[in-house]
């Protein structure tokens, strides 16, 4: 499924919120927006909330759900908001923006983080080259990808995209270029063959990345879930929640090792 990119309105938008749940909202209501206005405004918010510029270990917190007319913004009417769980995670990556943007857009991400699958497949359903020859802001792919852990198996097909955004300054404050990337659970996957009691049943994700300083990139990611691990343990848990930030923190690791190695 190629993204359908919508057009909120945007001749008259709100201000963007100052704290990191409603910016959540904020963000993702807008995202899909003509213009860069809100989304500018969204980040530089974003970065006065977690205090980027003194932020030096990772930052983790909790978001409310998307509502339903959220989830309808982008053609998931027919799922239940109600099931979601959200969290936060911000962190501060060595390395520059223009690396960690290709990094996040890379088809070979099984190869950028050994290990994390049995099998992965991605492949761009919009112009890769006019994406990077900042003809068009917008880049889309499909991934379908196996995992093995611990008691558990699936296989999963996401709808991603990325939005560039050229230029996050104000009268105040200059943080040069951004991206966003957005994925979402194209359908449930669960993690038994013969049962639908356990597995990723929803899944919304959404980041951002900007620079503090040249090498130094600061990254935010937003996660709406609905999964049931094993027993009770489902996405409203911290086992669960931590799982997953961990396994994100793991990934920034990769990428700043990478970029240094460079």
């Amino acid at each position: 499924m190629i993204f359908l990119i919508t057009n909120i309105a945007c001749k008259n938008i709100e201000p963007a919120p100052t704290d990191i749940d409603d910016l959540s909202h904020y963000l993702w209501q807008h995202l899909d927006d003509e213009e860069d206005d809100a989304l500018v405004e969204g980040i530089i918010n974003l970065h006065q909330a977690i205090g980027a510029d003194s932020l030096d270990e990772i930052q983790k917190g909790s978001v409310s759900a998307l509502t339903q007319d959220e989830l309808n913004m982008v053609g998931k009417s027919n799922q239940d908001a109600s099931k979601l769980n959200g969290v936060y995670f911000a962190n501060i990556i060595n390395c520059s923006i223009d690396f960690a943007e290709s990094s996040i857009y890379a088809l070979n991400q099984d190869e950028l983080h050994p290990g994390d699958y049995v099998r992965y497949d991605r492949e761009y359903v919009s112009d890769f080259e006019a994406y990077t020859n900042r003809e068009t802001n917008i880049l889309q792919w499909e991934t379908n990808y196996e995992v093995e852990g611990l008691g558990y198996s699936y296989d999963a097909f996401l709808d991603s995209n990325m939005r560039y955004v050229a230029d996050v300054s104000n009268d105040e404050q200059d943080l040069g270029s951004a991206f966003f990337s957005r994925g979402m659970l194209r359908e449930p996957a669960y993690f038994d063959e013969d049962s639908t009691d356990r597995g990723m049943f929803q899944d919304f994700q959404m980041e951002v990345y900007w620079a503090r300083k040249p090498k130094e990139v600061v990254h935010f990611y937003f996660i709406w879930r609905e999964m049931v691990m094993f027993g009770e343990v489902d996405f409203s848990s911290e086992t669960a929640q931590s799982f997953v930030l961990d396994g994100l923190a793991d990934w920034d690791k990769d990428m700043e090792e990478r970029c240094q190695s460079n």
